[in-house]
């Protein structure tokens, strides 16, 4: 059994390393296809929904106004004269619906196609493969929301011992970068599970799995959080605070810019930021400990290299290919 593991090991020491990466900048021709992609309405599904309606008990305590003769100015007036209040009971109550939110962020547009390619490394081995791509454009209620679509997998050695395949889609308001929809289709091991979140930002609230959770104006998932921190311009001391719903909850993070200095990676050499997100949930990447994220530069801000602790050595999710429109 131990010379199966040690051997097992190896393979993967030299299968699974990473010593080279790409750095592909998308051609003129395949971006105006993407360009002149059909935008897809997102059919049958709501976005927003209606507040509690008035219970049949709440209903119940409501009294009737009672007609009475009143002295106005020391003279009787009479009951014709008497203007009645409206009988709440006989006017149905409707929810009330707030005016239809909305924001623009002036930052570099994303562009349909772009894509991030990680190997996912632990003690030196490449043990898993993540991606995040921009797929394309659709609209939402008559707005355009870009489709982000997360995976992470195991490398196809270990999926035969344990398997993790897992899926994330964020459809993201273009102009403001906040969450209108998330899907999740988790598979680790044996688990399994299978989510779709519809976010009402006008009303403040999430529906998942028919219920229905608070949340902040324009509020973030994780996905479309990383997007939304890209977006923004980036300075050595800045902090930003995003609210993140997750697991029935709302939390912030935090994303610190510590520093700025030269890295190297797959793709070559760098100037980028150092930043240290601070979240108390799960995010894309599982946080065990303390977390620090390069991003270049240069706008977009290009997601570069991540380093988590673990209980032993780090996790180490590096760049290796990349596809990002002209």
């Amino acid at each position: 059994m131990k010379k199966t593991l040690v051997l097992l090991a190896a393979v993967i020491l030299l299968c699974g390393c990473v010593t080279k990466g790409k750095y592909t900048v998308m051609d003129e021709k395949k971006q105006k296809e993407n360009e002149l992609m059909l935008v897809r309405d997102v059919t049958n599904e709501v976005f927003s929904f209606e507040l509690p309606p008035v219970t049949s008990e709440i209903k119940a305590e409501i009294k009737p106004v009672t007609v009475e003769k009143r002295i106005i100015e020391k003279k009787e007036v009479t009951k014709e004269a008497i203007l009645v209040p409206e009988n709440p009971i006989i006017k149905q109550v409707k929810p009330v619906i707030k005016q239809k939110k909305s924001r623009k962020i002036n930052y570099k547009e994303f562009g349909v196609g772009e894509k991030f390619e990680f190997a996912v490394q632990y003690l030196g081995i490449t043990a898993a493969t993540a991606s995040f791509e921009i797929k394309e454009k659709v609209n939402i209620e008559g707005e355009p929301a870009y489709r982000l679509v997360s995976n992470a997998k195991v490398v196809p050695l270990l999926a035969t011992v344990y398997r993790v395949d897992d899926t994330v889609e964020s459809y993201i308001d273009v102009k403001g970068l906040y969450t209108r929809k998330l899907y999740k289709k988790l598979l680790e091991g044996n688990y399994q599970n299978e989510t779709t979140q519809y976010y009402d930002q006008n009303n403040g609230l999430v529906k998942e799995s028919d219920k229905l959770y608070n949340i902040p104006e324009f509020c973030q998932d994780i996905l479309s959080a990383f997007y939304f921190f890209r977006a923004h311009q980036l300075a050595v001391g800045r902090n930003i605070d995003i609210a993140v719903y997750a697991d029935g909850k709302v939390n912030k993070l935090t994303a610190s810019v510590l520093r700025k200095e030269i890295i190297r990676t797959p793709l070559g050499r760098y100037e980028a930021y150092a930043v240290r997100p601070f979240m108390n949930f799960e995010s894309i990447f599982k946080q065990e400990g303390e977390v620090t994220v390069w991003v270049s530069v240069d706008e977009p801000h290009i997601p570069l290299m991540m380093k988590s602790k673990a209980f032993v050595g780090s996790i180490n999710a590096l760049l290796i290919n990349v596809i990002v429109p002209k």
